[in-house]
């Protein structure tokens, strides 16, 4: 399977630092010598010309800034393969334009967040009823390599970015507490920073294994009349979890204003 990346920015690289472990990619962007780099770094073909990337590619993930999809579209739509796979991660196209630019084709929206950049992201895409189980599991399969794949409705689309294209950045935010905090507490930044980040790893990984809730996590770490239950009244006093929301509520309005 050919796979063609037009647009190599920051999420087309990720993209490229994934896939390209396990599939011939051709990748196409107006800077021709940063399109070339990054083929001799993963092993890859730089192509001339976005036509030339549409003719010799079975899925095509576009990666390109938003304004320039009309352009880049009608170059695109009379050379795509037919049953063709398109990849749309533009932020503010929607499904209904790219079915009307790539009539031939199998369009897909989709929205993925930064972590697939350590192919364990977390990719929205906007579900279909003509889509089959067999077509999910394809998809499901070729994004493998970058992360976890959800499809979801279209109304929900916008709910998924706020949560996990923010989440990452609003669980930094949590992280830069508890490194300032060891700092505080007498450790060097960059031992604070490895604890943190251990801690948080750790608590992840538990709650994968065991299956419990964060609640019975929560339980199982507060001893009575402990010290992390006298931390845990000061997070609850101080409205974490209300800001938590606020934040995520925040994400998703502006989500949807870019419409």
């Amino acid at each position: 399977m050919e796979i063609g990346i037009i647009g190599c920015g920051n999420m087309g690289t990720a993209f490229i630092k994934q896939l390209s472990q396990s599939y011939s990619l051709h990748l196409c962007d107006r800077k021709k010598k940063h399109a070339q780099k990054l083929a001799e770094t993963y092993g890859c073909k730089a192509i001339e010309t976005m036509e030339e990337v549409a003719a010799a590619c079975d899925v095509i993930f576009l990666a390109v800034k938003p304004k320039d999809f009309n352009e880049l579209a009608k170059m695109l739509e009379a050379h795509v393969k037919k049953e063709a796979l398109i990849v749309s991660m533009l932020a503010g196209v929607s499904y209904e334009m790219l079915k009307m630019h790539f009539s031939v084709a199998k369009p897909l929206r989709i929205m993925p967040n930064l972590p697939v950049h350590a192919g364990r992201g977390v990719i929205g895409v906007e579900d279909d009823v003509e889509f089959t189980e067999e077509f999910r599991e394809r998809v499901r399969s070729i994004f493998s390599h970058l992360g976890s794949t959800y499809f979801v409705s279209e109304k929900e689309l916008d709910g998924f970015v706020a949560l996990t294209g923010g989440g990452p950045a609003f669980a930094c935010v949590f992280l830069e507490g508890l490194i300032e905090a060891g700092i505080k507490l007498g450790f060097k930044a960059p031992l604070a920073k490895e604890l943190a980040e251990k801690t948080v790893e750790g608590t992840i990984a538990l709650l994968e294994k065991e299956g419990m809730s964060t609640q019975a996590f929560r339980f199982m770490n507060c001893s009575p009349g402990g010290t992390t239950i006298e931390g845990i009244e000061v997070l609850e006093s101080s409205g974490l979890r209300g800001i938590v929301m606020e934040a995520c509520q925040a994400a998703y309005e502006k989500a949807f204003q870019l419409h």
